[in-house]
């Protein structure tokens, strides 16, 4: 319940169950501005005023949501509250559609080096191959030697071996943050599950700061559901605690990058086995993850392969914080210019 979004003109859509449709008297009311009044708190207020709480599913009656009332300041001054409240949308529109591009060529590379196994062939590779103008050129298209590997079943390149996943990280769980109630001093937000969806908000729970150093979180961060919903994500909303469930993926040995696309990978591979039982895997254990089969390339190939991805993932954490700043100040923003408080001038 409480979900809003805008249907365009060109759009043709068919309603859903549970689903109501506003149309906005365009001599009376900006549809942009009906928009941000159902964001904004004074219809939220409403909204749990109505909201059947004892039910089942929790919803509004459908005669309550034609009672909702909202501020209508005349049409000049909504649209120009409305065209305000937008840019900010359209800016954070703009950065997920360059991120989805970004976390696309991260992947792509990935695929590249240790799917295809074309990553550049160093100049210690071309020296030992005895050509040394096949430096830079993709190993397996230019005839690097592969080998079979048994346990994999497959041939990779040579100099390559097998592992799994606990041989190139380290997975810490996160605690039961209730055990570190706030108590009146510094606090951090906990890190669930949902979090991971929608961010830190202020609704997310407190703990205490003093919680352990290892499951604090920063932007950077590799995190992994490994309960009920299966995911994997560089954490960009800010410091946290991690809530049990999730772990935090570092590495002493192996660069950020190379593991969180080998565990991202992998991922699909747990997801299959779920699929192919019909079923949810219900939680990944050590055990799961000591039994993965994944292919380990030299130090020198991963470290290279850093450099080439690094860049972008940080170019990812900070969009991403940067979106958390323009949610923050249209947040801000929003109940000031509903109620009057902040005006946008000519």
């Amino acid at each position: 319940m409480g979900e809003v979004g805008r249907v365009g003109f060109k759009d043709t859509v068919f309603l859903g169950q549970r689903i109501v449709q506003y149309r906005a008297n365009a001599k009376e009311l900006d549809s942009h501005f009906l928009l941000y009044s159902f964001r904004s708190a004074f219809l939220q207020a409403q909204f749990r005023k109505y909201d059947s709480s004892g039910s089942i599913v929790s919803h509004i009656p459908v005669p309550a949501c034609t009672r909702f009332q909202i501020p209508t300041p005349p049409i000049p001054t909504q649209k120009k509250i409305a065209q305000v409240l937008s840019t900010l949308d359209a800016k954070i529109e703009l950065n997920n559609r360059i991120n989805r591009e970004l976390e696309g060529l991260a992947k792509l590379l990935y695929d590249y080096w240790f799917v295809q196994f074309d990553f550049p062939i160093s100049a210690e590779q071309a020296k030992a191959i005895g050509n040394p103008k096949l430096e830079g050129r993709p190993y397996r298209a230019s005839g690097g030697k592969m080998v079979f590997n048994e346990k994999l079943k497959r041939e990779i390149p040579e100099g390559w071996t097998d592992g799994n996943l606990l041989q190139i990280a380290t997975f810490t769980n996160g605690l039961a943050c209730q055990k570190y109630p706030p108590d009146g001093g510094e606090t951090l937000r906990v890190i669930k599950i949902k979090e991971m969806r929608t961010g830190l908000t202020p609704d997310s729970d407190l703990v205490r700061a003093d919680v352990p150093q290892k499951v604090k979180i920063q932007n950077g961060d590799i995190l992994f559901s490994w309960s009920a919903s299966l995911e994997v994500m560089i954490w960009a909303g800010g410091e946290g605690a991690l809530n049990q469930h999730i772990f935090k993926v570092t590495s002493d040995t192996y660069p950020r990058s190379f593991c969180y696309f080998v565990l991202l990978d992998y991922l699909q591979h747990f997801r299959m086995i779920a699929e192919l039982r019909k079923t949810t895997m219900g939680h990944i254990t050590n055990d799961h993850l000591e039994q993965s089969k994944i292919i380990v390339p030299p130090d020198d190939v991963a470290k290279a392969f850093e450099a080439v991805a690094k860049p972008i993932i940080d170019r990812l954490v900070k969009s991403h914080e940067e979106n958390l700043e323009l949610t923050q100040l249209r947040d801000w923003l929003l109940p000031m210019l509903m109620n009057g408080q902040v005006t946008v001038g000519s």
